[in-house]
């Protein structure tokens, strides 16, 4: 495991391994621990896109309440990022904040369908995160037919649609 200045923790309620905490690492990774031994479990995760041995002025996480995903935030390129906890795998495109020089907050609403970001010096942007889980039904269900535009700056990464039903 690394040895590299932590930037955050958060608990992972739910998790199917027990009681688990995720801590963010200055050097881009985030790795879990169980709570009652203090043991890695799984495997870590590289949220950073420079790779192991860049440094990071801010890595920050967030889990949703059913701690399925967790929200990266790199303060050197601006971009959250959302992850399957359980596959350590990315989840959509990264999602760009508004003025995030000086750092960023974040939380899951309650039943985690919503991420708040908070950015110095006072920028709060809310996300829906069904737009990133789910592209195809979020985007058919808010704008009816897609254009490819539109499906490339929401859903990169996902095979676009013939139509929307």
């Amino acid at each position: 495991s690394s040895k590299a200045m932590i930037q955050s923790v958060r608990w992972l309620v739910g998790h199917d391994q027990g009681a688990t905490i995720a801590v963010a690492h200055q050097m881009g990774l985030v790795s879990f621990h169980a709570v009652l031994t203090g043991r890695e479990v799984g495997a870590v995760l590289m949220v950073g896109g420079g790779g192991i041995g860049q440094a990071f002025d801010q890595i920050t996480v967030a889990a949703d309440p059913a701690a399925s995903i967790l929200a990266s935030f790199d303060k050197a390129s601006g971009a959250v990022r959302l992850w399957n906890v359980e596959s350590r795998q990315p989840i959509g495109v990264p999602i760009t904040v508004a003025q995030p020089s000086q750092g960023a907050l974040m939380a899951f609403s309650a039943d985690g369908s919503v991420l708040a970001t908070f950015t110095l010096p006072g920028t709060l942007q809310v996300w829906h995160t069904a737009r990133w889980l789910d592209p195809y039904h979020a985007l058919c269900h808010e704008a009816g037919a897609i254009s490819a535009i539109t499906w490339t700056t929401y859903a990169q990464a996902e095979p676009p649609p013939k139509t929307c039903n």
